[in-house]
């Protein structure tokens, strides 16, 4: 008698839902984060923003926020670096 491999999607279905999150990159110019839930900070320096279950910090000069509509934000300037943390590793970090 062979058995039937038993597969399940329990507990994988949020991190299924968050594979709609989508950051362009362009040039060294501005950076297009879409399933944008919230903007958290935005300064001249440091954009940070969450996306799914990740949070995207832009790091540049003279960043700017250019659009903030249908769930995605536009961030304008001069791009240095474009980091992706997740949320779910940070949380368990603090609780620590």
């Amino acid at each position: 008698m062979s058995k039937i491999p038993v597969f399940s999607f329990f507990g994988r279905v949020s991190e299924l839902a968050s594979l709609g999150s989508f950051v362009g990159i362009n040039g060294n110019s501005s950076v297009v984060i879409e399933d944008c839930r919230g903007v958290l900070e935005c300064n001249d320096n440091e954009a940070r923003a969450i996306a799914g279950r990740f949070e995207i910090t832009v790091r540049g000069r003279k960043l700017e926020l250019a659009d903030y509509k249908n769930k995605s934000v536009e961030v304008r300037g001069v791009i240095e670096s474009v980091a992706i943390n997740s949320r779910r590793h940070r949380e368990r970090s603090a609780e620590k």
